[in-house]
């Protein structure tokens, strides 16, 4: 018998998801009519073309509920704490940035007249930060890497004070030697340059993506790597 949490954020959304893990054809029919639109609208706003969000919309909504070498199907990895739609973006976005790069590779090796059948050797460095996690795990790893890296050490300290170690602004403001509303400034100046630093890292290894803080920000929330599994094209 499945017991649902009372506190569970969005329990009609994860019981509609266990009625089509347990292949209940309505459900099921239900779940592609509303989520496929949704996701290719999603895509749609995030850079993909018309046909692209199509057809990983219409490949997606499929294989969450499909299981793979004995594994459950990834649907079985959602957990409530999240909108279902939210929950899907991540899985969306991850395809699309995969097979965008994908095709960056193939276009390089037509302009350079290589033959195609050699695709798979080429090294995942020559053309992106990508190796063994999925392409928007990595992605979003490295560009807070980035985004920190280039902040200046005052910066660094100062968020990991306020944020990591909850040091209040009080405190904060004696331990600086100035007002709580300086320390207010600072912590917003901080955080916006880190913010721009971190997307900047995303246009320049994504250009066509288009990725928003906002989204960022809702992306780490429910992007989980545990998620994704091993997948044989990184894009599942």
């Amino acid at each position: 018998m499945l017991i649902v949490p009372e506190d569970l954020p969005f329990t009609a959304d994860f019981l509609f998801a266990q009625r089509c893990l347990e292949g209940e054809v309505g459900a099921i029919r239900q779940f592609q009519e509303k989520y496929r639109p949704i996701a290719t609208a999603y895509l749609r706003q995030k850079g993909a073309t018309e046909g692209e969000a199509e057809e990983i919309a219409f490949e997606l909504c499929a294989d969450l509920m499909a299981e793979r070498d004995a594994r459950r199907p990834r649907l079985a990895t959602y957990c409530g704490k999240a909108s279902l739609k939210t929950w899907l973006y991540p899985f969306a976005l991850n395809r699309l940035i995969a097979r965008k790069r994908r095709q960056e590779v193939r276009d390089r090796f037509e302009q350079s007249g290589l033959d195609l059948g050699r695709i798979e050797e080429v090294s995942p460095e020559n053309h992106s930060p990508v190796d063994s996690e999925a392409p928007l795990i990595e992605l979003m790893r490295q560009a807070v890497e980035a985004g920190f890296r280039e902040c200046p050490a005052e910066d660094f300290v100062l968020l990991q004070l306020a944020h990591s170690d909850r040091v209040h602004l009080t405190e904060l403001a004696r331990m600086f030697d100035c007002s709580k509303s300086k320390i207010d400034r600072d912590l917003d100046l901080a955080g916006k340059r880190v913010a721009e630093a971190t997307l900047r890292y995303v246009r320049e290894v994504d250009p066509w993506l288009e990725l928003q803080w906002e989204d960022f920000i809702e992306l780490c929330h429910v992007a989980n790597p545990a998620c994704f599994g091993n997948e044989e094209d990184a894009g599942f």
